[in-house]
Protein backbone atom coordinates (compact mmCIF):
# COMPACT_ATOMS: atom_id res chain seq x y z
CA UNK A 1 0.00 0.00 0.00
CA UNK A 2 1.70 3.54 -1.18
CA UNK A 3 0.64 6.42 1.08
CA UNK A 4 1.25 9.78 -0.72
CA UNK A 5 0.86 13.34 0.29
CA UNK A 6 -2.72 14.68 0.37
CA UNK A 7 -2.03 17.89 -1.77
CA UNK A 8 -0.75 15.93 -4.18
CA UNK A 9 -3.89 12.68 -4.41
CA UNK A 10 -5.85 16.41 -4.65
CA UNK A 11 -3.83 17.47 -7.70
CA UNK A 12 -4.00 14.07 -8.83
CA UNK A 13 -7.81 14.28 -9.33
CA UNK A 14 -7.92 17.78 -10.09
CA UNK A 15 -9.86 18.65 -6.96
CA UNK A 16 -7.28 21.86 -6.70
CA UNK A 17 -3.42 22.91 -7.89
CA UNK A 18 -0.98 21.04 -5.72
CA UNK A 19 -0.22 24.92 -4.12
CA UNK A 20 -4.18 25.80 -4.04
CA UNK A 21 -4.68 22.17 -1.88
CA UNK A 22 -2.08 23.60 0.09
CA UNK A 23 -3.84 27.04 1.31
CA UNK A 24 -7.24 25.08 1.49
CA UNK A 25 -5.82 22.53 4.28
CA UNK A 26 -4.41 25.69 6.07
CA UNK A 27 -7.58 27.23 6.04
CA UNK A 28 -9.62 24.24 7.29
CA UNK A 29 -11.32 23.53 3.54
CA UNK A 30 -10.43 20.07 3.38
CA UNK A 31 -12.22 16.71 4.99
CA UNK A 32 -10.50 13.42 4.58
CA UNK A 33 -12.81 10.51 5.48
CA UNK A 34 -15.05 12.86 7.81
CA UNK A 35 -12.39 14.54 9.49
CA UNK A 36 -11.25 17.64 8.88
CA UNK A 37 -7.66 18.54 8.37
CA UNK A 38 -5.87 21.71 8.86
CA UNK A 39 -2.18 20.80 9.08
CA UNK A 40 0.13 19.92 6.69
CA UNK A 41 2.27 16.70 5.88
CA UNK A 42 -0.76 13.83 5.90
CA UNK A 43 -0.43 11.01 3.98
CA UNK A 44 -3.10 9.16 2.38
CA UNK A 45 -3.86 6.39 0.02
CA UNK A 46 -4.67 7.56 -3.08
CA UNK A 47 -6.92 4.43 -3.56
CA UNK A 48 -9.38 4.05 -0.81
CA UNK A 49 -9.12 7.65 0.67
CA UNK A 50 -12.64 9.85 0.27
CA UNK A 51 -11.48 13.56 0.42
CA UNK A 52 -14.12 16.51 0.00
CA UNK A 53 -13.37 20.11 -0.46
CA UNK A 54 -15.32 22.25 1.56
CA UNK A 55 -15.80 25.46 0.68
CA UNK A 56 -17.51 28.41 2.56
CA UNK A 57 -20.82 29.03 1.54
CA UNK A 58 -20.55 32.97 0.94
CA UNK A 59 -18.92 31.64 -2.42
CA UNK A 60 -21.54 31.72 -4.96
CA UNK A 61 -21.18 29.37 -7.84
CA UNK A 62 -23.52 28.75 -10.55
CA UNK A 63 -23.43 25.63 -13.44
CA UNK A 64 -25.61 25.49 -16.56
CA UNK A 65 -26.22 22.98 -19.39
CA UNK A 66 -26.59 24.23 -22.42
CA UNK A 67 -28.14 23.46 -25.69
CA UNK A 68 -25.16 24.35 -28.15
CA UNK A 69 -26.39 25.01 -31.98
CA UNK A 70 -24.84 23.66 -34.96
CA UNK A 71 -23.18 27.06 -36.55
CA UNK A 72 -22.39 28.56 -32.46
CA UNK A 73 -18.78 28.22 -31.58
CA UNK A 74 -18.08 27.77 -27.56
CA UNK A 75 -15.67 30.32 -27.44
CA UNK A 76 -13.36 32.82 -29.20
CA UNK A 77 -15.12 33.58 -31.65
CA UNK A 78 -13.66 34.81 -35.46
CA UNK A 79 -14.90 36.68 -38.48
CA UNK A 80 -18.21 37.36 -37.20
CA UNK A 81 -18.85 34.14 -35.55
CA UNK A 82 -21.27 33.55 -32.94
CA UNK A 83 -20.71 32.12 -29.47
CA UNK A 84 -22.26 30.88 -26.92
CA UNK A 85 -22.44 34.20 -24.68
CA UNK A 86 -24.14 35.63 -27.44
CA UNK A 87 -27.04 33.06 -26.57
CA UNK A 88 -26.97 33.76 -22.93
CA UNK A 89 -28.75 36.45 -20.09
CA UNK A 90 -26.30 38.95 -18.58
CA UNK A 91 -26.15 36.77 -15.26
CA UNK A 92 -24.75 33.71 -17.07
CA UNK A 93 -22.39 35.84 -20.06
CA UNK A 94 -19.53 35.20 -17.61
CA UNK A 95 -19.40 31.50 -16.87
CA UNK A 96 -17.01 29.96 -18.95
CA UNK A 97 -17.31 26.51 -20.91
CA UNK A 98 -16.00 23.05 -19.43
CA UNK A 99 -14.20 21.94 -22.48
CA UNK A 100 -16.06 22.48 -26.10
CA UNK A 101 -18.23 21.06 -28.34
CA UNK A 102 -16.30 22.21 -32.69
CA UNK A 103 -18.40 24.51 -34.28
CA UNK A 104 -20.42 21.79 -36.69
CA UNK A 105 -21.33 19.91 -33.49
CA UNK A 106 -24.03 20.60 -31.34
CA UNK A 107 -25.59 19.27 -27.94
CA UNK A 108 -24.98 19.64 -24.12
CA UNK A 109 -21.78 21.49 -22.91
CA UNK A 110 -21.51 22.86 -19.38
CA UNK A 111 -20.46 26.21 -18.11
CA UNK A 112 -19.30 27.18 -14.70
CA UNK A 113 -17.65 29.56 -12.95
CA UNK A 114 -16.48 26.87 -10.00
CA UNK A 115 -12.59 26.39 -11.00
CA UNK A 116 -12.45 22.90 -8.68
CA UNK A 117 -15.55 21.62 -10.91
CA UNK A 118 -14.26 22.44 -14.14
CA UNK A 119 -11.12 20.55 -13.34
CA UNK A 120 -12.88 17.70 -12.41
CA UNK A 121 -14.81 17.44 -15.49
CA UNK A 122 -11.55 18.05 -17.78
CA UNK A 123 -9.55 15.39 -15.99
CA UNK A 124 -10.22 11.39 -15.48
CA UNK A 125 -12.30 9.49 -17.95
CA UNK A 126 -16.05 10.71 -17.46
CA UNK A 127 -18.67 9.34 -20.16
CA UNK A 128 -19.42 11.62 -22.91
CA UNK A 129 -22.24 10.32 -25.14
CA UNK A 130 -22.73 11.13 -28.72
CA UNK A 131 -26.07 10.60 -31.28
CA UNK A 132 -23.62 10.33 -35.07
CA UNK A 133 -25.14 10.30 -38.20
CA UNK A 134 -23.16 9.17 -41.34
CA UNK A 135 -23.55 9.57 -44.91
CA UNK A 136 -23.01 5.59 -45.58
CA UNK A 137 -24.65 3.15 -43.79
CA UNK A 138 -22.75 1.81 -40.73
CA UNK A 139 -21.87 -1.87 -40.76
CA UNK A 140 -20.72 -4.36 -38.05
CA UNK A 141 -17.71 -5.06 -39.57
CA UNK A 142 -16.99 -1.25 -39.27
CA UNK A 143 -18.56 -1.38 -35.63
CA UNK A 144 -16.05 -4.08 -34.77
CA UNK A 145 -12.77 -2.06 -36.20
CA UNK A 146 -13.87 1.27 -34.23
CA UNK A 147 -14.49 -0.82 -31.25
CA UNK A 148 -11.35 -3.40 -31.20
CA UNK A 149 -9.13 -0.16 -31.14
CA UNK A 150 -7.94 2.35 -33.49
CA UNK A 151 -5.33 5.21 -33.23
CA UNK A 152 -5.52 9.06 -33.42
CA UNK A 153 -2.86 10.72 -34.31
CA UNK A 154 -0.13 8.23 -33.47
CA UNK A 155 -2.41 7.27 -30.18
CA UNK A 156 -4.58 4.19 -29.41
CA UNK A 157 -7.90 5.62 -28.29
CA UNK A 158 -9.57 4.18 -24.97
CA UNK A 159 -12.63 0.87 -25.09
CA UNK A 160 -15.24 3.16 -26.89
CA UNK A 161 -19.30 1.82 -26.76
CA UNK A 162 -21.31 1.59 -29.76
CA UNK A 163 -24.76 1.51 -30.16
CA UNK A 164 -26.71 1.31 -33.92
CA UNK A 165 -30.03 3.32 -33.78
CA UNK A 166 -30.43 2.50 -37.41
CA UNK A 167 -28.75 2.15 -40.54
CA UNK A 168 -27.23 5.19 -40.44
CA UNK A 169 -26.97 5.92 -37.21
CA UNK A 170 -25.27 5.00 -34.01
CA UNK A 171 -24.74 6.30 -30.50
CA UNK A 172 -21.09 6.40 -29.09
CA UNK A 173 -20.03 6.44 -26.08
CA UNK A 174 -15.97 8.15 -25.23
CA UNK A 175 -13.87 8.69 -21.92
CA UNK A 176 -11.53 11.17 -23.66
CA UNK A 177 -12.08 13.99 -26.10
CA UNK A 178 -9.51 14.36 -28.85
CA UNK A 179 -9.93 17.36 -31.19
CA UNK A 180 -11.87 16.36 -33.79
CA UNK A 181 -12.31 12.58 -32.00
CA UNK A 182 -15.38 11.11 -33.37
CA UNK A 183 -14.73 13.07 -36.83
CA UNK A 184 -11.50 10.64 -37.17
CA UNK A 185 -13.04 8.03 -35.80
CA UNK A 186 -15.46 7.85 -38.50
CA UNK A 187 -12.96 8.77 -41.06
CA UNK A 188 -10.97 5.43 -39.99
CA UNK A 189 -14.05 3.81 -41.61
CA UNK A 190 -14.50 5.66 -44.56
CA UNK A 191 -17.16 7.78 -43.23
CA UNK A 192 -18.08 11.41 -42.87
CA UNK A 193 -20.34 12.50 -40.24
CA UNK A 194 -23.76 14.46 -41.36
CA UNK A 195 -24.50 14.96 -37.89
CA UNK A 196 -23.28 14.78 -33.95
CA UNK A 197 -24.76 15.87 -30.97
CA UNK A 198 -23.51 15.24 -27.61
CA UNK A 199 -26.16 13.94 -25.15
CA UNK A 200 -24.83 13.41 -22.24
CA UNK A 201 -21.60 14.08 -19.99
CA UNK A 202 -21.83 11.78 -17.10
CA UNK A 203 -24.77 11.79 -15.34
CA UNK A 204 -25.55 15.38 -16.72
CA UNK A 205 -28.08 14.86 -19.99
CA UNK A 206 -29.50 17.08 -22.48
CA UNK A 207 -33.02 15.85 -21.42
CA UNK A 208 -35.33 17.93 -23.11
CA UNK A 209 -33.42 21.04 -23.66
CA UNK A 210 -34.03 23.29 -27.02
CA UNK A 211 -31.71 24.29 -29.34
CA UNK A 212 -29.83 27.57 -28.08
CA UNK A 213 -31.91 26.81 -24.38
CA UNK A 214 -30.05 26.31 -20.92
CA UNK A 215 -30.73 25.09 -17.34
CA UNK A 216 -28.98 25.15 -14.13
CA UNK A 217 -27.69 22.42 -12.78
CA UNK A 218 -27.73 22.26 -8.67
CA UNK A 219 -24.33 21.12 -7.37
CA UNK A 220 -25.52 17.69 -5.92
CA UNK A 221 -25.79 16.64 -9.38
CA UNK A 222 -22.20 16.15 -9.73
CA UNK A 223 -22.02 14.17 -6.27
CA UNK A 224 -20.65 11.03 -8.90
CA UNK A 225 -17.79 12.94 -10.01
CA UNK A 226 -16.38 14.81 -6.75
CA UNK A 227 -16.53 11.65 -5.30
CA UNK A 228 -15.26 9.00 -7.26
CA UNK A 229 -10.83 8.91 -7.69
CA UNK A 230 -9.75 10.02 -10.88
Amino acid sequence: MTYERLQKVMANRGMASRRESEEYIRSGYVWVNGVQVTEMGLRVDPARTRIELRLPHTISYTTIAFYKPRGVVSNLPQNGETEIRDWLPDQYKELSCVGRLDKDSEGLILLTNDGVLSRHLLTGYHEREYIVRVDQPFTKGMEERLVGGVTILGEAIRPIVINPVGSHSFHIILTEGKNQHIRRLCAKVGLHVVQLKRIRIGSIVLGGLEKGSYREVPPHAFDWLISTPS
